[in-house]
Formats: structure tokens, C-alpha cells, sequence
């Protein structure tokens, strides 16, 4: 019986951690089909005429209630400790200001002029970015592997922005320069908030986040706009209300959880799905073309990533 009763607990402890690690490995993935749909709401959004502030406004007025509620309730079950909360309110605010209002904000103009797979694409070289702020900043080596990566990733992005831009070469190029600019804020934004994340939690780090990008969305709504330009069609606010829930509020839960079960490296691997998911319902939904450049462009950028997040995982 002794035997049995010392082997018994190892086997539910596998198990456990097995069944702890599936359930982050389900939540990275959902999150990342939920966030690969956003580009294409916002394509279809745009069919109606609205633009990219208002659109923006709408999604934050929509998504602010949940941000506020789940805030409220993590500050009145003491699940934050206030202490640090304190000191972290001032850093919080600027860094989601960096995240959720200026790289959405200058991801959704440029998404008035570029594809939803390009868009996609720019994007998700977000963690090169890291890289090479964090040797900028932190003066953090990079090391020949991690050279071969940013050319691979980058070869990528230049061989799909090439088909565009012979297309459209005012758009891609203004569009493509929106959307670097977007990625390299949410570089920023991924750098900065590591720190405030371990010191609040992701979840009371995203409430204050999102929080301060909503307000700032609205003062510039009201710098910008007027009321009257709030008057959109009903197909609009459905998009707008979609964007808001199921591409924002969800997802961001859904790939915080996901990185405390996993860890962000292998949350990362998880996430090379998204151009996949964004460039098959840009072709199904959107009627986007799909062609040889788009599929060695995003074969190297996936491979780029996933090989990047290897690195960091056995590091």
C-alpha cells in the first residue's frame, strides 16, 4: 500500500500539469483566431464608409464597460495588491496609451489603404522589433541565429509588400509605412509593460491599460469629430460592437491566461497560426488575391517567427 500511495500523487501531478498546459495551449489559439479576424471586421466596417476614428471610438465605447467592471471587481476582491498598484498607475497609463491607442490607432488607418494579409504580416514581426529595441535600449546582443532570423522574417514581409506595391504604390507605401509604425509601437508597449505585468497582473495591467486608451480615443474623437459623426449605419455599430468583444475584450484575457500557463515564448509559437487564419478569410470574405509572392512571403515571416520563439524558449 505504501508503494501505491507514493506513485499515486506523481500521476495526478502529471496529469494536472498536462491538462494545465492544454488548456493555455486552447486559449492561445483561440485568442489568436479571435484577434486574426479584427482586419477583416475592419475591412468590412470600412465598405460603409466609416473612418478609422470613429470606428475606433465605437470599438472602445463598446469594450470600456467590460474593462471597467472586471477592474472594479478585481480592486474590490483584493486580488491586486495596492501597494504596487500605487506606484504603477502613472507607468500603466503611458503604456497603454503606446499599445491600445496609438498603434491601434495607426494600425486602423493604415488598413484604409493596405490588405488585410499585409496588415497582418507587418504586424506580426512584432517580436524582431523587441529584438532590436532591445539592443538599442538595453544593449542586449544579438547573436548570428538571431541575425538569420531578422533577415528571414523581413525577406518575407519585403516579397509580399513588393506584389502590393506594384499594385498601388501610393497606398501600399503610406499604408505599409501606418502599419510598421503601428508594429513598433506595440514593440514598445510589449517592452515596457513586462515590468508593470509582474508587478500588478496582467489583468489589472490590462483594465488600466485599455482604460486610458479609451479616454484618450475619445478626446481625440472630440478634437477631431463631431457628435453627429456617431450617426452610422446599423451594420456599422454590429461590426463595431464584434471588434469590441470578440477581437479585443476576449482575446486579451484569453492570451494573458495563455502566457501564464505556457510562458510567453511558447504563447508566441501558438500565435504563428495568425497571418494563416487573417490571409485565408481575407481571399474567402474579402476576395483578396492569394498568389506566390503572399505564400513564400508568409512561409518565411511564420518560420522567422516560430524559429525566433524557439530560440527564446530553450534560452
Amino acid at each position: 500500500m505504501g508503494v501505491v500511495k507514493q506513485v499515486q500523487p506523481k500521476k495526478l501531478d502529471n496529469r494536472f500539469i498536462a491538462s494545465h498546459q492544454l488548456i493555455g495551449v486552447g486559449l492561445a489559439t483561440l485568442a489568436t483566431v479571435l484577434f486574426s479576424i479584427k482586419p477583416i471586421f475592419v475591412k468590412l466596417a470600412y465598405q460603409y464608409g466609416v473612418d478609422s476614428v470613429v470606428l475606433m471610438t465605437l470599438r472602445m465605447l463598446f469594450s470600456l464597460p467590460f474593462y471597467l467592471a472586471i477592474g472594479c471587481w478585481l480592486l474590490m476582491s483584493k486580488r491586486t495588491p495596492l501597494a504596487p498598484l500605487k506606484t504603477e498607475l502613472g507607468p500603466c497609463i503611458l503604456v497603454g496609451l503606446l499599445g491600445y491607442y496609438l498603434a491601434s490607432y495607426l494600425d486602423l488607418v493604415g488598413l484604409t489603404m493596405v490588405s488585410a494579409q499585409l496588415e497582418r504580416i507587418i504586424l506580426f514581426i512584432f517580436p524582431t522589433i523587441v529584438v532590436i529595441l532591445g539592443r538599442i535600449i538595453y544593449k542586449t546582443p544579438i547573436n548570428g541565429k538571431t541575425k538569420g532570423i531578422l533577415f528571414i522574417t523581413y525577406l518575407g514581409v519585403l516579397l509580399i509588400f513588393s506584389h502590393d506595391f506594384k499594385v498601388s504604390k501610393h497606398d501600399t507605401l503610406t499604408g505599409g509605412g501606418y502599419i510598421v509604425a503601428s508594429a513598433i509601437a506595440f514593440a514598445c508597449y510589449m517592452l515596457f509593460s513586462k515590468q508593470r505585468v509582474l508587478n500588478i497582473g496582467s489583468r489589472m495591467f490590462t483594465c488600466i491599460a485599455m482604460g486610458a486608451a479609451s479616454l484618450a480615443i475619445v478626446v481625440h474623437f472630440l478634437l477631431t469629430h463631431q457628435l453627429a459623426d456617431f450617426l452610422v449605419s446599423v451594420p456599422v455599430l454590429g461590426i463595431a460592437a464584434m471588434i469590441a468583444f470578440v477581437c479585443t475584450v476576449l482575446p486579451s484575457f484569453f492570451i494573458s491566461e495563455a502566457i501564464a500557463r505556457l510562458g510567453a515564448e511558447q504563447t508566441s509559437l501558438v500565435a504563428t497560426l495568425g497571418p494563416v487564419i487573417t490571409a485565408f478569410l481575407a481571399i474567402v470574405v474579402l476576395n483578396e488575391p492569394f498568389t506566390f509572392y503572399h505564400a513564400v512571403g508568409m512561409a518565411l515571416v511564420m518560420s522567422g517567427i516560430a524559429w525566433l520563439g524557439l530560440q527564446k524558449s530553450k534560452n
